[in-house]
């Protein structure tokens, strides 16, 4: 439908992040290597070293 349309050029912004994680891509692949995300889904979940 019209109304759920952009108007108008739409400018393309390149991300820090890594895909739609809140981590940037240097941090992302640090905590990957420590083992402290796990995959969940599209995104990944932060493991804590303290804790369940």
């Amino acid at each position: 439908r019209a109304k759920f349309k952009f108007p108008g050029r739409q400018k393309i912004y390149v991300s820090k992040k890594w895909g739609f994680t809140k981590y940037e891509r240097e941090e992302f692949e640090k905590l990957r290597e420590d083992g402290r995300l796990t995959n969940d889904g599209c995104n990944v979940k932060y493991r804590p070293e303290h804790g369940p």
